[in-house]
């Protein structure tokens, strides 16, 4: 949706979440901060039956990380998917969080995914998620240096392995970043159709340089570097405006759908 109404509903959904964030709250010493208690949205008209369990057919599947550094963004991006879905219960979380080494040891203290999960349900009380321990050794040797130091975080990489943490009855999920701010109803995302060959959809960015994304030795590699992240000339490809596209299972251009006020299109 865009023009007037657009901005005028993000603002809304901006001052929501400000006001939402601004009544936490500081613990004890070295505990999580506590927000304030959400309100309970209920199903609207029209919302498929809710039923017990992740293996709900109705659902729609939210995936993201969770952590105590950017505990605050999760909040506030739980809290807009919510207040701007038309069938919130029908929303099932599934948080993705580090479980260091050693996490049940003999120290007392309950390891970060519990404490996680308390602050969220202490916000969300009628909300459905599940939190799934992460253990950092499964990419820790995997991850090269990059331009910026918390993508090095073992954490980011966890969204690679949600096939092998959700519970095989889920269909499919929608990963979100812990700096997003929900402005409309996710479900119609979580409609949109992409063709079976469809195995990639990112947002592109205007004129990004994508170049310093990447190390020189990806650059010079020339099985990946020219075909993988370049245009057709090997210069690094040069996106465009808002707009989603996936890739083919060959590596083609499939589709690119866009937002309107119609909702998401699609087109070859």
């Amino acid at each position: 949706m865009g023009g007037a109404a657009g901005e005028a509903m993000w603002a809304a959904a901006v001052a929501a979440t400000v006001l939402f964030l601004a009544v936490e709250v500081s613990g004890a010493a070295g505990a999580l901060p506590r927000f304030a208690e959400a309100p309970e949205y209920r199903n609207g008209e029209g919302c498929p039956a809710a039923a017990a369990g992740v293996c709900d057919p109705g659902l729609v599947h939210i995936a993201m990380t969770l952590d105590a550094h950017y505990l605050r963004g999760s909040m506030a991006a739980v809290y807009s998917l919510l207040k701007h879905a038309s069938c919130p219960e029908s929303i099932f979380f599934h948080f993705l969080a580090a479980e260091a080494a050693g996490a049940a040891a003999d120290d007392g203290e309950d390891p970060e995914p519990e404490l996680l999960r308390r602050a969220v349900a202490a916000s969300f009380p009628s909300l459905r998620f599940e939190i799934y321990p992460f253990r950092a050794e499964a990419v820790a040797g995997l991850i090269s240096a990059s331009v910026r130091a918390a993508l090095e975080a073992p954490l980011n990489y966890a969204r690679n392995h949600l096939a092998d943490l959700l519970p095989r009855c889920v269909p499919r999920t929608i990963y979100l970043d812990s700096d997003v701010l929900a402005a409309d109803d996710v479900r119609r995302l979580w409609e949109t159709r992409l063709p079976a060959a469809a195995v990639v959809a990112a947002p592109e960015y205007c004129h990004a340089n994508f170049s310093r994304y990447f190390t020189p030795a990806f650059w010079s590699d020339q099985e990946l570097g020219p075909t993988s992240s370049r245009g057709a000339a090997g210069r690094p490809a040069t996106l465009t405006p808002a707009s989603w596209s996936s890739t083919s299972a060959a590596g083609a251009p499939a589709i690119t759908a866009s937002a309107s006020s119609a909702g998401w299109k699609s087109r070859r």
